[in-house]
């Protein structure tokens, strides 16, 4: 069983397990599960356990590991905190598997249907808030339409993207800008689609489904050079955000339409765990072939200029192996598309 918890979110690494493990719990402790659903929180619970044996403890350093060999969490949960992290997760885990040893059930655990997709309304507001989740048959994907407020609404772990573990992931500790197109003007001011989530909303189609996020103003990330730390929003920009999802594929096309004459360039920059690649570039598209158990190709649209290197970003859940940016100058234009595309085993 392939698991993980949340995904997205501040620092969350080993916590995203060990949460959906104690919510699995409390919920089964109170009644609130059929006997169906007890099963397969029953087979969840002691796989995410599993993983934390296997994956987030390190026999070599003998700690739980949260900042070694290519992770990184945010400061304030740096290695400082080291010994109450393996006592608080090591706690966690093992008062899951005590609430669970005198469980007994003889129900087939939920299966789940070739293809799902839901959204999960956080509030009612002017703005949308909420969650998309899907299954393509084979990967998990959760996209967050949330606001990171002050300090976080700009890093990636809080970004309205698809996260899936070992495919896209956010970047704890810094503002690599990752999977989200920016406007960037020669003053230093820089504009994405961030937080102010208008009209959503999501159509079946032939072969999966589209989701579609419209913004009536950009955030301003930027100004002056300077990272602002509280959202803030700039009219000059619209944004209409289109995810396109079938089996063992997801693409993402942005159009963003200018309310008055612009000098900036659009920007996109991506980072995927895989180094081994075979890159063909052609006038305004890249493509680039990837010998990977989870990202097999990604393809850039729309841009004119592209750049693919090696990175020293670090993520919850290891080192991240390459940077691709796409950057497109334009002057004047009133409405301008770019889109990516992974393809995904």
């Amino acid at each position: 069983m392939r698991v993980s918890g949340f995904l997205w979110g501040r620092s969350i690494g080993a916590y995203g397990d060990s949460a959906f493990n104690e919510i699995l719990t409390i919920s089964m402790r109170l009644g609130l599960l059929d006997r169906q659903e007890c099963a397969a929180a029953s087979r969840f619970t002691l796989a995410c356990s599993e993983r934390f044996l296997n994956f987030w403890y390190d026999s070599n350093e003998q700690s739980v590991n949260l900042w070694f060999y290519g992770r990184q969490t945010d400061a304030y949960r740096a290695e400082h905190r080291l010994v109450g992290e393996n006592i608080s997760l090591s706690c966690q885990h093992l008062c899951v598997q005590r609430a669970w040893a005198d469980v007994s059930f003889d129900a087939t655990p939920l299966m789940l249907p070739e293809q799902t997709l839901k959204f999960t309304p956080f509030c009612n507001d002017k703005y949308t808030r909420g969650l998309f989740h899907w299954y393509d048959g084979k990967r998990l994907f959760v996209l967050p339409l949330i606001n990171g407020d002050k300090h976080y609404f700009a890093t990636s772990p809080y970004f309205p993207v698809p996260f899936s573990a070992g495919l896209i992931t956010g970047v704890a500790q810094g503002h690599a800008p990752l999977w989200v197109p920016g406007l960037v003007d020669s003053r230093g001011c820089i504009l994405r689609p961030l937080v102010w989530f208008g009209d959503c909303g999501y159509q079946k189609t032939k072969n999966g489904w589209e989701i579609e996020i419209n913004y009536s103003a950009l955030n301003v990330v930027m100004e002056n050079g300077v990272l602002l730390s509280e959202p803030k929003k700039d009219y000059s920009c619209q944004c209409r955000t289109r995810y396109f999802i079938e089996p063992s594929t997801l693409t993402r096309v942005d159009t963003f339409s200018f309310l008055k004459h612009s000098e900036m360039y659009l920007e996109l920059q991506c980072a995927v765990f895989p180094e081994k690649m075979r890159m063909i570039h052609s006038a305004d598209s890249l493509h680039i072939d990837y010998e990977s158990n989870g990202i097999q190709s990604l393809e850039l649209n729309g841009f004119e200029d592209y750049c693919v290197e090696r990175t020293a970003l670090c993520s919850p859940y290891g080192a991240l192996g390459q940077q691709i940016t796409g950057r497109r100058n334009f002057s004047g234009a009133k409405n301008v598309t770019v889109s990516w595309q992974i393809r995904y085993c």
